[in-house]
């Protein structure tokens, strides 16, 4: 019994032993595997996931929306040309008028009064004048006949001529007293709306300095006012179309510039640039917000790049990163417009070039990288 239980001890000995031994040889192996992955991963890292695209040209349209004011092409504060007191008003605000239509009329009765005093002027001229053409006559046939000293027919002469001057003068007065009479009615200059009256009936109206009386506009035609960027001042032409919007009438329309400014606006560094657009069936208001949508470029063979391959050095200046056998590079770039999510690359890299458009933020130039183009 002894000698069996001394078997069986020596059996348990032999397999701790050889347990032990089998662990430690696992142990090392396992020590080796790690090591192996270690060494993997070093390789991997050294290798940066990103995603990158070929450059090529592209068709590329540069657009630039300002804002502006559609203004009417003909707009008039109206005044009479002598003074008086408001005594008719014919208009209304609002009202549609038509080019020579009585708007308002000053109290005319003094303005009669003139004319009647001129015409009574000159009948009086002209009766006078007759009796001194009869005279002057009369002298004449005498002086002919050397039945009258010269003396005599100089003094008749002269008084025949100063009748026919003092009716020319009367002539003159009774066309001024007539005009004013006629300036006393305030009269529409052109077709147009009257927008403002701004004098009530009996109102005392002077004429120095002018009174304004009320204003009249002309919508069939507008001309939208914007100011642009100094930098589009040798781009932007007349002749040039732009699209025009104006939410408050719902349209969207095409208009010509017909007026770029040769000067800058001090403060801001803006020029202004005028465009004519049409509004023949009255819908847009003058004065209405607008928005304007200016080309800036019109390209068929721009090197594009998504904007988010672009970045930005402590200097502010942009680069991007080309890939080039594995390695990227960092490349100094000169920009131009961007187009949504697209901007145009003016210098520093050319088609066939690779450029980096998905996990740039990391690199550094000369970092090895494997390009995926589904991350």
């Amino acid at each position: 019994m002894k000698k069996t239980n001394n078997a069986i001890l020596e059996l348990l000995i032999v397999f701790i032993t050889a347990t032990a031994l089998t662990g430690t040889a696992g142990c090392a192996t396992g020590e080796a595997k790690i090591d192996e992955m270690k060494a993997d991963t070093k390789i991997v890292e050294s290798e940066r996931i990103i995603s990158a695209l070929e450059v090529k040209t592209e068709a590329f349209v540069s657009t630039l929306e300002v804002t502006g004011t559609a203004l009417p092409v003909r707009e008039s504060f109206l005044s009479t040309e002598v003074p008086g007191t408001v005594k008719e008003i014919l208009v209304s605000e609002g009202d549609e008028v038509k080019k020579g239509q009585i708007l308002l009329k000053l109290d005319q009765s003094g303005f009669a009064m003139g004319v009647a005093q001129a015409e009574a002027g000159l009948a009086a001229a002209k009766a006078n004048a007759d009796l001194m053409k009869l005279e002057f006559d009369r002298m004449s046939k005498l002086i002919a006949s050397d039945a009258t000293a010269q003396s005599n027919y100089d003094r008749v002469k002269a008084q025949y001529d100063a009748a026919q001057a003092q009716c020319k003068v009367v002539e003159t007065q009774l066309q001024q007293a007539k005009k004013a009479m006629n300036d006393s009615i305030l009269r529409a200059p052109y077709n147009g709306a009257v927008v403002m009256i701004l004098k009530d009936l009996g109102e005392y109206a002077p004429s120095m300095p002018p009174t304004m009386l009320m204003k009249i506009v002309n919508t069939d035609s507008l001309e939208v006012q914007t100011f642009l960027p100094e930098d589009l001042s040798n781009k932007i032409k007349v002749g040039d179309k732009a699209r025009v919007s104006i939410a408050s009438a719902n349209l969207e329309t095409e208009g010509e510039i017909i007026f770029t400014s040769n000067r800058l606006e001090q403060a801001t560094q803006n020029f202004e640039v005028r465009i004519k657009i049409d509004n023949a069936d009255g819908k847009i208001k003058g004065g209405a917000f607008t928005r304007i949508n200016f080309t800036r470029e019109d390209l068929t063979d721009a090197l594009l790049v998504p904007l988010r391959s672009v970045l930005r050095g402590s200097d502010g200046k942009p680069y991007v990163f080309t890939v080039k056998d594995g390695v990227v590079h960092r490349t100094d770039i000169k920009i131009g417009q961007a187009d949504g999510s697209r901007i145009h690359v003016l210098e520093g890299i050319g088609v066939g070039d690779q450029v980096v458009t998905a996990g740039a933020n990391d690199l550094k130039d000369g970092n090895k990288v494997k390009v995926e183009n589904n991350i």
